[in-house]
C-alpha cells in the first residue's frame, strides 16, 4: 500500500462568504499524478498554497509526512531583482551554501535544467518573455527534487517542445505530482487521477481527464435520475398525508409517512456551471484598409539580437497569429505594433484612424493588487460608460461580491477576464493580444475564440495574437506568422504554415512529433517490441495509444483503414500498424499477419465504445481460442 504524503482533514477556507474549501478531506499518496480541476476562481490555487504551507486554513488540519519536501510552481513566478535569470533563481532557491558539496550539486542540477529547457541563464529576468520566466521557474523547482511537486498552470506560456519535455519528465518522475491545468491533452498525458473542486467540495475520480469527463456525465445522469425518483416519492407521500390527515382510520399511516419524510435524506443534484462569456463590444470605429505596414523591422536589446526581417502588411479584418518558441520575439513584435518599443531596424507605420487595444502577457505588472475588481475598471473608465461598469463586469462573469474582490486574490483566469474587460472599455478596431487564453478554462478559451471571430467578421476588427496553442491559432486565424531564431521564418495561411516540417523546425522538435492533420503534439513512441495489440477504428483508440505511450508500453494496432481517424496518432506512437484500404476488408495476408502479431504481443486491448468490424470480432475470437489475455480499456 502506498504511503500517504500529505492530508487535509475537515479543511475549511473561504473568501468572504464564498467557500473555497468547505470541511474538505483530501490526501496525496506516493507516486500519484493528480489533476486538480475546476472553473476559474473556485480555489484551486489557494488549495496548492495551503498544501505548500504558504497559507493557512481557516479551520481543520493538515498532516504532513515527516521530512516531506514540497515545492510549489506558482502560476506567475516572481523573480527577485538580479542581473541574470540564474542569479535570481539562486537567490530564491533556498540552497544552503554552508554545505559546499550539496550546494554546488544543486547549482549543477539547476544549470542542467536551464540548459535542457533552452533558457538563457544570463538574460535579464526583467526583460525575459513569459515563456522564458516560466521555464526558468520550472528548472528551479525540478532542481530542488521534491517528494511532492505542486504545479500551478505549468504549461502556460510554454512552447510545444517545452511541453513535450515536461510531459516526458513528469511521466518518469519518482515523486508525486499535483497539478492545475486547463490543457486537456497535458492532463491526459500526465495524470492518472482527477480531482474536481467546486463550491468548496472535492469529487475524486481515479482516472485521467478524458475518462473523468465521461464518468462525471454518467454520475450527474445518475444523480438526476435518483433525484427525480425521490421527488416523485415525496410528492406521492405528501399527497397521501394531505388526503388522509384528518381520517382517524388512517392516522397511524399518516404519522408513519410524516416521520418517513422527516428522516429522509434529501438528494441534491450538483449545479452545472452554465455561465458563459457574454461580451457585447461597442461598435468599433472604421479604420482604413491598411491597418499597419511593417517594413524589414527588427529589434535588438544592446548586444542581444531578437529578430529581424519582419516584412508584412496588416489589413482591416485580418486575424493574424504569431507562433514560435519561447524567447524568439513574439511579445517583442506585439509591443512594437502597439508603440511600446521602437524597432532598432526597419520601420512600423500604423494606418489611419486605428485605435489599438493591447492585452499584455504580464497582467500582474499592469494591475494594482490592492484595488478591487470594480475599482480597476472605475479608475480608467470615462464618460457615460462608468454608469455601466457593473453590467460590463457581469458580462465578464464578475457578479455579486466578486466585484469587491481585490485583484491580488483573483485566479489567473479571473485576472485575464478583468484585463480583457478593462481593455474593451472603449471601442477598438485593432486588438493586439499577447497570449490571451493562457489562464482561461477550456470552455472560456473556445468562447473567447468565437467572440474574436465574430468581431473580425461582423465589425471589421483586426486581431493580432500571440498564441502557444497552435490548434487555436489554426482555427481562429486566417494568417499565421512563424517566428524563429532568424526572425520571421514562415508566413501564410494556417494550412500552409502548420505542416510537420515547419512546426518541427520552428519549435526545434527533436523527439516526438507534431501531427498536422490532428493538430496535436505526440510524445516519442515507447521503445521495444510491442507487448499489447490494440484494436482501433473511428478514433476510439487514440486515447489508449497515448496512455500506453505515457506508461512506456510499446504496442501494435490494427486493423485500421488507411483513412481512419486513429491513423495519425498510430503513425507516431505505434511500434507496428496493420492497415487495409479505405472501405475494404483486409486481405487474408493482413489477417494472418494480425494473428501472428497478436500472438507475439500476448495481450489484446479493446477500447471502450469500439464499433467492431467483422475482422475485429475474428481477432477477438482468435485471442480467446489461443488463451491470449484480453481486456477493455
Amino acid at each position: 500500500m502506498a504511503n500517504t504524503l500529505i492530508t487535509l482533514k475537515n479543511a475549511s477556507l473561504a473568501f468572504g462568504d464564498y467557500p473555497l474549501l468547505d470541511n474538505t478531506d483530501f490526501s496525496v499518496q506516493e507516486g500519484e499524478r493528480i489533476g486538480l480541476i475546476g472553473r476559474n476562481g473556485t480555489g484551486k490555487s489557494s488549495m496548492l498554497q495551503v498544501l505548500a504551507r504558504k497559507s493557512a486554513l481557516d479551520d481543520g488540519e493538515i498532516q504532513v509526512k515527516d521530512g516531506l519536501r514540497v515545492v510549489l510552481l506558482e502560476q506567475e513566478p516572481v523573480f527577485p531583482p538580479a542581473p541574470t535569470i540564474r542569479e535570481s533563481l539562486i537567490a530564491q532557491s533556498g540552497f544552503d551554501p554552508s554545505d559546499d558539496k550539496l550546494y554546488w550539486k544543486q547549482i549543477a542540477k539547476l544549470d542542467a535544467y536551464l540548459q535542457r529547457l533552452n533558457v538563457r541563464a544570463d538574460a535579464d529576468p526583467g526583460t525575459a518573455s513569459g515563456g522564458e520566466r516560466k521555464k526558468a521557474a520550472i528548472a528551479l523547482v525540478l532542481a530542488q527534487e521534491p517528494d511532492l511537486l505542486l504545479l500551478d498552470e505549468p504549461t502556460n506560456h510554454l512552447d510545444i517542445e517545452s511541453i513535450q519535455w515536461l510531459e516526458e519528465y513528469l511521466k518518469n518522475y519518482n515523486g508525486a505530482v499535483l497539478l492545475i491545468s486547463h490543457d486537456r491533452a497535458f492532463l491526459d498525458n500526465v495524470t492518472n487521477r482527477t480531482v474536481e473542486l467546486s463550491l468548496g467540495k472535492i469529487t475524486d475520480y481515479k482516472v485521467p481527464y478524458s475518462k473523468y469527463v465521461v464518468l462525471r456525465a454518467e454520475r450527474r445522469a445518475q444523480q438526476l435520475a435518483a433525484y427525480e425518483n425521490q421527488q416523485r416519492m415525496i410528492e406521492k407521500t405528501e399527497e397521501f398525508i394531505e388526503k388522509f390527515r384528518y381520517k382517524p382510520t388512517k392516522s397511524n399511516q399518516v404519522q408513519s409517512r410524516i416521520k418517513q419524510l422527516e428522516r429522509l435524506e434529501r438528494l441534491e443534484v450538483e449545479e452545472e456551471d452554465l455561465a458563459t462569456l457574454n461580451i457585447k463590444f461597442p461598435p468599433a470605429p472604421r479604420s482604413g484598409q491598411i491597418v499597419a505596414e511593417i517594413n524589414e523591422a527588427g529589434m535588438s536589446f544592446g548586444s542581444k539580437h531578437v529578430f529581424s526581417g519582419a516584412n508584412f502588411t496588416i489589413e482591416k479584418g485580418d486575424r493574424i497569429a504569431f507562433v514560435g518558441r519561447n524567447g524568439e520575439g513574439k511579445t517583442t513584435l506585439a509591443r512594437m505594433l502597439v508603440g511600446q518599443l521602437t524597432p532598432t531596424e526597419g520601420s512600423i507605420r500604423i494606418g489611419a484612424n486605428v485605435n489599438i487595444g493591447y492585452y499584455a502577457q504580464n497582467q500582474d505588472d499592469l494591475m494594482d493588487g490592492e484595488f478591487t475588481v470594480y475599482d480597476t475598471l472605475d479608475r480608467v473608465a470615462v464618460g457615460d460608460i462608468r454608469t455601466r461598469l457593473r453590467d460590463i463586469l457581469g458580462a465578464f462573469l464578475f457578479r455579486g461580491e466578486d466585484i469587491d474582490k481585490k485583484v491580488k486574490v483573483l485566479s489567473g483566469g479571473e485576472r485575464a477576464r478583468l484585463a480583457m474587460a478593462r481593455m474593451m472599455l472603449e471601442p477598438r478596431n485593432l486588438l493586439v493580444l499577447d497570449e490571451p487564453t493562457s489562464f482561461l478554462d477550456i470552455r472560456y478559451k473556445i468562447e473567447l475564440s468565437a467572440i474574436l471571430l465574430h468581431l473580425a467578421r461582423e465589425q471589421g476588427v483586426t486581431i493580432v495574437m500571440s498564441l502557444h496553442e497552435i490548434d487555436l491559432a489554426a482555427r481562429v486565424s486566417d494568417l499565421v506568422m512563424g517566428i524563429g531564431a532568424h526572425g520571421v521564418e514562415v508566413f501564410g495561411a494556417p494550412e500552409a504554415v502548420f505542416t510537420e516540417e515547419n512546426i518541427s523546425r520552428l519549435y526545434g522538435i527533436s523527439s516526438g512529433a507534431y501531427d498536422a492533420l490532428s493538430g496535436s503534439a505526440e510524445l516519442p513512441r515507447a521503445e521495444g517490441q510491442p507487448r499489447m495489440f490494440v484494436l482501433g477504428g473511428m478514433g476510439r483508440a487514440t486515447a489508449v495509444y497515448r496512455r500506453l505511450t505515457r506508461e512506456g508500453t510499446p504496442f501494435a494496432t490494427g486493423i485500421l483503414a488507411e483513412n481512419d481517424m486513429d491513423i495519425p496518432a498510430a503513425r507516431h506512437l505505434a511500434a507496428r500498424i496493420l492497415t487495409t484500404a479505405p472501405f475494404a476488408p483486409p486481405s487474408e495476408a493482413v489477417l494472418t499477419e494480425a494473428r501472428q502479431t497478436l500472438l507475439n504481443c500476448g495481450a489484446l486491448l479493446i477500447p471502450d465504445g469500439l464499433e467492431a468490424h467483422a475482422w475485429d470480432d475474428e481477432l477477438i475470437c482468435f485471442a480467446q481460442e489461443h488463451c491470449v489475455e484480453g481486456r477493455h480499456a
